[in-house]
Parts: C-alpha cells; sequence; structure tokens
C-alpha cells in the first residue's frame, strides 16, 4: 500500500523556500498533526513541497481523498482537529501505516504555501 503520489501542483525543492515566519507557521502545523499521529502510527517522515499561492486546496483535499480511498486507506476523521485558523490537514490510515496531508493558507506576501505529506509506518 503506497501514499498516493502528489499532484502536478505541488513542487518538491531540495532547499525550504520559506522565511522565518512562514517556516514558524508551518512547523506548529506539522507538529500538531505529528503529535496527534504518533502515539498511535510511530515515527513520522516529512516530505516538504510547495504549491502555488492561487492552489485551489479543496483540490488538492480531493484528489488525495479519491486517490488514498482507491488505494485501500481509510478517512482520519480527527486529524484536522488540532489545526488552528490558518492551517488544514487530511489524515489516512491502514492498519498501523497512516499519512497526513497539512497546508497553509495561501499568505499575500509569498507566491507559494508550504504543503507537507507525513508517513508514519514506513
Amino acid at each position: 500500500m503506497t501514499v498516493p503520489e502528489p499532484p502536478p501542483m505541488l513542487a518538491a525543492s531540495a532547499e525550504y523556500a520559506f522565511g522565518d515566519t512562514i517556516g514558524a507557521a508551518d512547523a506548529a502545523a506539522v507538529g500538531h498533526v505529528v503529535d496527534a499521529m504518533r502515539p498511535r502510527f510511530g515515527q513520522p517522515h516529512v516530505t516538504r513541497y510547495a504549491a502555488p499561492s492561487t492552489a485551489d486546496f479543496a483540490q488538492l483535499r480531493l484528489y488525495y481523498g479519491a486517490r488514498a480511498v482507491v488505494g485501500g486507506w481509510q478517512v482520519l476523521p480527527d486529524v484536522g482537529k488540532a489545526m488552528v485558523a490558518e492551517e488544514q490537514a487530511i489524515g489516512f490510515s491502514a492498519g498501523d501505516r497512516a499519512f497526513a496531508v497539512v497546508w497553509l493558507a495561501p499568505r499575500k506576501d509569498s507566491p507559494i504555501t508550504p504543503v507537507n505529506v507525513i508517513r508514519f509506518g514506513d
């Protein structure tokens, strides 16, 4: 069972493309999800991406949701409960494995926004 490949709107980068303010908010969002999922699924592995600030995050949710369910993953409805106002997350599990997709609302001062895929149980 594999985590769905990211959609074309997500770009991977060898370097972190965000400054201190967005970086701190991004780390907090990832931390909220990791704190919620680590006790059940173990050590996380985070893959960082950037999406254009014009990206439609409802589409990103649909993209991962459709592929995850077809791939045999079950929705984890409680993953987003720890998020604060500009953070969003969706999560899925399959036995002792899980993954989550975490993103921040786009900011006016940045042409891109961070999106993270966190895998557990790999």
